[in-house]
């Protein structure tokens, strides 16, 4: 009889987070209207005013503080895997 491996604590959270970065991403990318490549390019301040507001309706919850969402932070939004890293940390799920 075959056992079935089992995934580690590990394993979940990288399925979680690559998870969170590629639904990110899709915002990003209506944001765009294209193809978003994280690699080379960084959004503009109109991307940004599109990008932020559909982030935050999205995934703000009250694990969340407050100053994630401000101009403080507005490098993080710079890339989605930056951004789905620190959105993780608070328990933020895809």
């Amino acid at each position: 009889m075959a056992t079935k491996k089992r995934t580690t604590k590990q394993q979940r959270e990288n399925q979680q987070l690559k998870a969170l970065t590629q639904r990110i991403s899709d915002i990003y990318c209506g944001a765009s209207g294209g193809v978003w490549n994280e690699e080379e390019e960084c959004p503009t301040a109109e991307q940004l005013s599109v990008i932020g507001p559909a982030v935050r309706s999205t995934f703000q919850g009250e694990n969340v503080p407050e100053w994630v969402w401000d101009f403080i932070n507005l490098d993080k939004f710079e890339r989605p895997s930056v951004l789905a890293k620190q959105l993780f940390e608070y328990g933020v799920r895809a």
